[in-house]
């Protein structure tokens, strides 16, 4: 059986009916709160979810990937994501 990908036009469709508001508007708030997120992760700070886990940015080694058609190098830096013992 094949996953599905949850993406965020699934999280668009699913503020969009539950909570009201028009598509347009339910993409906006998701792509805030990505942006939030992002932008603290980015400012080395942790993001805590209630019920859900946490997101720390962790200093571990870079590791240099490449594009496979390019052959352009490129630093990776990895995140944390501890899930809440509850799910």
């Amino acid at each position: 059986m094949a996953r599905k990908t949850l993406t965020r036009q699934d999280i668009s469709d699913a503020l969009f009916r539950h909570v009201g508001l028009s598509k347009h508007e339910c993409a906006n708030m998701l792509e805030t709160v990505l942006d939030q997120i992002s932008n603290a992760l980015i400012d080395g700070k942790s993001v805590k979810l209630s019920s859900f886990g946490t997101f720390t940015p962790r200093q571990k080694r870079e590791r240099i990937g490449r594009n496979p058609k390019t052959l352009e190098k490129k630093i990776f830096l990895y995140y944390l994501l501890r899930l809440s013992k509850s799910l």
